[in-house]
Parts: structure tokens; sequence; C-alpha cells
């Protein structure tokens, strides 16, 4: 995940240029699918490396997104709150997620927590595509280009 992600961020910006904002955000939702998904359906290792790889590179990519627009979008004096809101949700579940996963392997095997997971990020998947292709999210992340010109 570390060299996806790696990777992935020399290259953000050339990809935003290129694909938008939305396509790469949905490509990271893809790819959230492909993190579980190798492992659910009891993949050779190479895929569940390739598969940690491409989201590891679309975590990094989604991170700097999303932080650009968050920063664009929000007023200045709430966004140190909002962030912090965004870190305790973001960051808060991994311990609860990490449990339940850990009581579902314990109750069943670790391939039907990724099945799980798998159709969890198949349902998100589901969810925000939808979402994400009726959003003008290119024109967030120009917000701050915008804000300076008129400043």
């Amino acid at each position: 995940m570390a060299v996806g992600g790696l990777l992935a961020s020399m290259v953000v910006e050339r990809l935003r240029l290129r694909f938008g904002v939305t396509t790469l955000l949905i490509a990271d939702a893809v790819g959230t699918v492909l993190l579980v998904a190798p492992v659910a359906f009891d993949a050779p290792v190479w895929a569940v490396a390739a598969g940690a790889v491409v989201a590891g590179a679309g975590s990094s990519i989604w991170r700097i997104l999303v932080a650009t627009i968050r920063q664009n979008l929000s007023p200045p004096e709430l966004l140190g709150r909002i962030y912090s809101a965004s870190r305790v949700l973001s960051w808060g579940v991994i311990p609860v997620s990490a449990a339940l996963a850990g009581v579902g392997a314990e109750l069943s095997d670790v391939r039907t927590v990724f099945a799980v997971a798998t159709g969890l990020a198949l349902l998100i998947l589901a969810v925000f595509v939808p979402f994400a292709r009726r959003t003008d999210l290119s024109a967030a992340m120009e917000a701050d280009q915008e804000h300076r010109a008129l400043a």
C-alpha cells in the first residue's frame, strides 16, 4: 500500500488534470474493492499484493483531493473544527471495524470477513458513484484559485 501511495502522491496533480476529480475518487472506491476482494475469493498472493498497491494509490489520491476540496469549501474560521470532525470519524471507525472483523473471524473465518468487506465496499461504490457523477467536484478544486483572484 505504501508503494502505491507514494507513487500516486507524485502524480496526483497530473492525474487530476487528465481524468478529473470525480473519476479519480470513483477509481479509489474501486480500489477499495480490489483491496478486499482478492482475499475473499482466495486469489493468488500476487493479486492480493496488486490490490494493496492499487488501494494504496487510491487512498493517497483520495486524501489529497478531498483535503483540498475540504479546504476550499470550508469557511476559514471553521476549517479546524471541520477537519477535526473528519479525522474523528475516519480514524475513529478503524478500531471499531478492527474489533468487528476480529469477532467475525473468530465466529467464522478470515475469508468470510473479507467477503463481507467486499460486499460493503461494493455497496458504498454503488451509492457513491451516482452521487459523484452528478456533483461537479472539479469546481471545488478550483475554488481556491478563484478566491485568490478575487482577493
